[in-house]
């Protein structure tokens, strides 16, 4: 499941930066084609404010820009053209490409933001059930009874150790199914020393019923006791001392 998670995770921010990318072109695209028609508009329009030329004497407004000066001073009227220009500009063109660059500006983060909460619904969705069920699945392991240990013995021949028993499934638990014994050895200062595995006789067990196993283990010549587990795959199942008195201890023997 986390390798699910993690796939969608990846595929979301990679859904996100294309999406993102293809906004980013198409906005660029747009102001292209905005800047296209402006020019467009003002090679169709000409020169904004620009005064015919007058023929005859020479007026006051042609003396002031004379500036006294015993030339033509044209300084004032190219300020005054180009006051014009922008003011037609503003006027025809601006008012569009600043609300289209708006509207572009703001498609981003919105596509962006709704491609990043679809895919934390979808994880918090897949992850709330993993969470689920693995509360379910805690709350039947404790209410589901533990296997039961209900005889045991070893046999030891030269550096080889045999050990063997019955287990039960009590009558109110759950069918099991592949279960494997385990028994682990140590030496008489209790150092790990080996370990070996077989499955139970009966590889289904229903409720009630009982079935008995056998491990064998080479080269056990320093073992001074031995554990034995149940396990079904790499999980392992609880279990309960039912034997006699007068065996050994739950789970432990003497060699």
């Amino acid at each position: 499941m986390d390798g699910v998670l993690v796939a969608i995770t990846l595929v979301s921010l990679g859904a996100t930066g294309a999406v993102l990318t293809y906004a980013a072109r198409l906005i660029r695209e747009e102001r292209v084609r905005s800047t296209a028609r402006v020019a467009a508009l003002r090679a169709d329009i000409g020169p904004v404010g620009r005064r015919p030329p007058r023929a005859g004497a020479a007026t006051l407004e042609d003396a002031a820009l004379l500036g006294g000066r015993g030339r033509w001073d044209d300084a004032p009227v190219r300020r005054a053209e180009q006051e014009d220009e922008s003011h037609a500009e503003s006027g025809l063109f601006q008012s569009t490409g600043t609300a289209e660059t708006t509207a572009a500006r703001w498609l981003v983060p919105l596509i962006g933001a709704a491609v990043v909460v679809l895919a934390l619904g979808a994880i918090y969705v897949l992850s709330g059930g993993r969470s689920d069920a693995g509360a379910d699945s805690a709350r039947a392991a404790v209410k589901t009874p533990p296997l039961e240990l209900v005889a045991l013995k070893h046999a030891r021949s030269g550096d080889t150790l045999t050990v063997s028993g019955v287990v039960r499934n009590p009558a109110d638990g759950v069918e099991r199914r592949q279960v494997t014994a385990v028994v682990f050895l140590f030496d008489r200062h209790g150092s790990f020393l080996a370990s070996g595995r077989a499955p139970l006789d009966s590889q289904a067990l229903a409720a009630g019923d009982e079935s008995p196993f056998q491990i064998t283990i080479r080269e056990a010549r320093d073992v001074s006791r031995y554990r034995v587990s149940f396990r079904t795959g790499d999980d392992m199942l609880p279990h309960v001392d039912r034997r006699d008195a007068g065996q050994p201890a739950a789970g432990t023997g003497k060699s």
